[in-house]
């Protein structure tokens, strides 16, 4: 028996040297595919920060046009109201031509 068992206890021996060979590869697989996806992750986030950047320029750029446009506006209205004092102007004018032409 104890024949038997000694050779037993050598076959689980080496069953359990078989899978320690297994799992520490599934481990090196696993660091391996960990630092992989690190890699990955510090593309992502730089990438992000990018983007984070690329937003904030563009929101400078848009308040900075809805500045532009305000005064655009803000311009030609100051224009229209020259027009019409203008265009108010010469027709008073007018009348007055016409009234004295009249006299």
């Amino acid at each position: 028996e104890t024949a038997g068992d000694i050779s037993s206890l050598k076959s689980q021996l080496k069953d359990l040297g078989q899978q320690l060979v297994v799992l520490s590869g599934e481990r090196e697989r696993f660091y391996n595919e960990n630092c992989k996806l690190r890699v990955d992750n510090d593309r992502v986030c730089g990438e992000k920060e990018l983007l984070i950047a690329k937003v904030e320029e563009v929101k400078t750029v848009r308040d900075t046009l809805e500045l532009d446009i305000e005064q655009q506006v803000a311009e030609y209205q100051d224009m229209m109201k020259c027009c019409a004092n203008l265009q108010q102007e010469n027709m008073d004018y007018i009348k007055d031509l016409e009234d004295s032409a009249s006299n």
